[in-house]
């Protein structure tokens, strides 16, 4: 069975910038930085404001010694997310799923892929590789409570299924958000360092689990 190549990964960008080449261990890092910036309040809708990219862009390159933009990273958060959304989907009431941390891939029947399959063509692109059980726990703090339906966001309520649908320029336009910006500035500086001196102690390593349940 031919094995799909997850090493790297081109992202076309165009406008004559430099094409951004992706691996697990740089995937990583980016989402392991922008958990840091959605704990730090700096997404107050479907992306970050601006503190939050002008960080997310900062660090990425101090630690991985690339000159990505905010437009390559946003490519990436958005290309990310739509994996998440299409993967969540695949998985969504599952249980007894097996997941095979070396092999990067469910383990399940055939005829539970062909089935899966019928439903959505796009769940083939994790046929052979899918994501895992830790990336998904950093694709979840990343994404959840801000998911995009239409010109809406989906908010979770205190159940997984339960959503409340509010308007996006409400959402992005919040006066609480300009007063907490203003409150967090100051601590800015400080907050980065600490990011970047925990990231650069990793190594990247990427694990797994035995099951998959949703």
């Amino acid at each position: 069975m031919r094995r799909k190549n997850t090493n790297s990964i081109t992202e076309n960008e165009g406008g004559g910038k430099s094409k951004a080449r992706w691996n697990d261990d740089l995937v990583s890092i980016n989402c392991e930085i922008c958990v840091k910036e959605v704990a730090k309040g700096n997404r107050p809708g479907i992306h970050f404001d601006k503190i939050g990219w002008v960080n997310v862009v900062k660090v990425f390159n101090e630690i991985t010694g690339r000159d990505y933009d905010k437009k390559q990273l946003k490519n990436k958060w958005d290309s990310i997310k739509t994996d998440w959304k299409l993967w969540s989907s695949l998985l969504h009431k599952e249980t007894g799923i097996g997941w095979d941390p070396a092999k990067k891939m469910v383990v399940s029947p055939l005829e539970w892929w062909q089935s899966k399959i019928e439903m959505n063509v796009e769940y083939q692109k994790f046929r052979d590789v899918g994501i895992s059980p830790d990336m998904m726990d950093m694709y979840d703090k990343m994404f959840k409570g801000s998911t995009t339906v239409g010109n809406c966001v989906m908010i979770p309520s205190s159940t997984e299924h339960d959503k409340q649908t509010v308007d996006r320029e409400n959402e992005e336009a919040s006066h609480g958000n300009q007063d907490k910006g203003k409150k967090r500035t100051n601590d800015e500086s400080e907050i980065n360092k600490e990011v970047i001196e925990v990231l650069k102690g990793k190594k990247g390593k990427l694990g797994g689990a035995a099951k998959l349940s949703k």
